[in-house]
């Protein structure tokens, strides 16, 4: 157990954010999208964050460095508080939704093994340990599309979630670090929380955990990159045809469990308000492309209107977080 710094929980705000970077450049740049017809720029933090940022509330981020530690920062990116210095090592990470705990996985001197560390009331400790993730690497869309690493609180801070793949499969525990559900199992990954649900995608589909209960909710789906509404209502993620060539958007409705798609040929979707989605066009890859990772290559990227069925392009070429979170 070691010694951290104390954080009040966060205030309530109407405030719409999205952590970017925009056409033409690598930089990571605070929007914010409260009025999507008039969005303006925050902040420009260039690269004192990664794509490993979050949101910790509507005024501040979080990111880990790799010389540092796990930092906690304004919206402008000064000053950095250093929430815990363990390095690189210190991602991924998830704050819980009042903004005063964070959970962060770090590896060990054996590594085949990653402890869970939770940071709350003045306290850095250790509250579980699980396999860690090979040291290997991806260059293909066939990996690309399947591995994930997914740290996550529940939106109602009740619960710690780990799905990740290659490496420990499926972790549950509650916010204090006492176990709930373990799962081994080399097919799980893509997880997400939406109301008090986890959905989390396996071998034989989309699986649903709720109040100690586990279901098969999309069977035969292969979910990419599913990312929740800020209302808790919907989840948007990716498929693809066989062989990793055209890519779909589809909605789930998480009262009914029904889906709808919303575009073909368009990857990567995000929720920007609970209104708003953003996507990247793609292409079929041509003889004079150089597609190393598969046979589409990205084009535009959008927006679109859930109420009016309406895309435009936007000059947002990466969504790397968006505030609230999802509800």
């Amino acid at each position: 157990m070691q010694p951290a710094p104390l954080f009040p929980p966060s205030g309530a705000s109407t405030r719409k954010l999205a952590l970017v970077s925009l056409r033409g450049s690598t930089d990571f740049v605070v929007r914010d999208i409260t009025d999507i017809n008039h969005p303006f720029t925050v902040s420009s933090l260039g690269g004192q964050v990664n794509f490993g940022a979050k949101f910790v509330n509507d005024a501040e981020l979080s990111t880990a460095d790799g010389s540092v530690g796990l930092l906690r920062m304004p919206l402008s990116g000064s000053p950095k508080t250093v929430v815990t210095a363990c390095g690189a090592l210190a991602f991924p990470f998830a704050w819980s939704p009042d903004g005063t705990a964070v959970a962060y996985a770090r590896g060990t001197p054996d590594p085949q093994i990653q402890k869970l560390h939770l940071v709350y009331g003045g306290q850095d400790r250790v509250v579980d340990s699980m396999p860690a993730i090979p040291a290997i690497g991806c260059e293909q869309r066939s990996c690309g599309d399947t591995w994930d690493f997914r740290l996550l609180y529940s939106p109602n801070g009740a619960y710690i979630s780990l799905v990740e793949l290659p490496g420990a499969g499926l972790r549950i525990w509650t916010s204090s670090g006492s176990m709930v559900k373990s799962i081994d199992d080399n097919s799980l990954t893509m997880s997400v929380w939406s109301g008090n649900t986890l959905y989390w995608r396996d071998g034989k589909g989309v699986e649903m955990w709720r109040g100690g209960s586990q279901s098969l909710l999309l069977a035969g789906v292969s979910w990419i990159r599913p990312k929740a509404s800020p209302d808790g209502g919907q989840v948007v993620y990716e498929t693809r045809d066989t062989g990793y060539t055209t890519a779909h958007v589809f909605l789930l409705d998480t009262a009914t469990g029904k889906t709808r798609q919303v575009a073909q040929s368009r990857s990567e979707p995000a929720f920007l308000t609970y209104r708003y989605l953003w996507y990247m066009g793609e292409r079929a890859c041509k003889a004079s492309d150089a597609c190393a990772f598969g046979p589409t290559i990205a084009t535009v990227p959008y927006v679109y209107d859930l109420q009016t069925g309406t895309e435009y392009q936007s000059i947002i070429s990466t969504v790397w977080d968006v505030w609230p979170h999802a509800g």
